[in-house]
């Protein structure tokens, strides 16, 4: 036979409309800024108390718990019970998120449930639960679902976890690899104070030995030795320089003797000058009778007047 569908609109429904929705808020949400990484804060590496907001009754409950104990047995982990699937489950999560937040006694807040279907999921990905994570001043964790599981919260949200497990194992820190890793650093430590210890007394006994310690006296009259040697050498380099200075001296003034015109003088020659110019005479023809001369001598002058020229 034959089967013939006419079709006045089309719709989606089911999983097809609740996508279409998610994909409205994501866009709305990306929009206004809640999914910016400036908004998102560090979990803190070693928390005191972990809030949990899911059902009481999930499996997913029981994997935090199990694994948070298992990492750190001290760790205090307070529940806030909520729905997580159904009608009246975002109202109640994003009511349980504010509750811890306020209360201020939880370091870090995990959110989440184990898997299901989209419509199981969906109340993380209400509008409601996305403003409460934005507005939770606690650091928040979002574990919705398995790994291939992705929601509006998961966007918001400080950090996301693949699995609620995961999440446990994110924000609880391994007290056994850290009592480890404290007891190889304990060894290490220990190593490099012997080592020191050792290096130490070795040198100690290098020293209580040396001639130093055992004969102080005799470095003492070394130093002081040497002491005297560049004393002395120090006084002959100044002698020997100022001997070199007084030379020196010397022999520029009898250069400058040699120069002298009084030296001149003093071998029996002397400088004639007019008394009316002072200008020194070279020829007996640059004056006339009558006109009054200085000669200077090696010792005094004489002035004399020119009476035949």
């Amino acid at each position: 036979g034959r089967y013939q569908l006419v079709a006045d609109s089309v719709r989606a429904v089911g999983e097809g409309d609740l996508y279409r929705r998610f994909e409205e808020l994501k866009r709305r949400l990306q929009a206004e800024g809640l999914f910016d990484a400036a908004h998102k804060v560090s979990l803190p590496a070693w928390p005191r108390c972990v809030g949990i907001v899911t059902s009481p009754q999930g499996a997913a409950l029981r994997d935090m718990l199990r694994i948070l104990r298992r990492r750190c047995p001290g760790l205090r982990i307070v529940l806030a019970p909520c729905l997580v699937q159904g009608e009246g489950a975002a109202a109640e999560i994003a009511t349980a998120i504010a509750r811890l937040d306020r209360w201020g006694g939880c370091d870090v807040i995990i959110a989440g449930r184990g898997g299901g279907s989209l419509e199981d999921l969906w109340a993380f990905n209400e509008e409601l639960v996305a403003r409460a994570i934005f507005a939770c001043r606690t650091p928040i964790v979002s574990a919705v679902g398995h790994e291939t599981d992705f929601t509006i919260a998961d966007l918001v949200a400080d950090m996301r976890a693949a699995t609620p497990s995961e999440a446990a194992e994110r924000v609880a820190p391994d007290i056994g690899a850290t009592r480890q890793r404290l007891q190889r650093l304990h060894r290490l430590l220990d190593q490099a104070v012997r080592s020191l210890l050792s290096r130490g007394k070795m040198r100690l006994r290098v020293l209580a030995s040396s001639s130093v310690l055992r004969r102080p006296g005799e470095m003492i009259g070394m130093r002081q030795q040497r002491l005297d040697d560049a004393t002395a050498g120090l006084a002959r380099a100044i002698r020997r320089c100022a001997e070199a200075a007084q030379t020196r001296r010397n022999l520029a003034a009898a250069r400058l003797e040699a120069l002298s015109p009084l030296a001149v003088l003093r071998r029996g020659y002397s400088i004639t000058r007019l008394a009316a110019s002072g200008r020194i005479l070279r020829q007996a023809s640059e004056v006339i009778c009558g006109d009054q001369l200085i000669t200077r001598l090696a010792e005094g002058e004489i002035i004399s007047t020119v009476s035949r020229a």
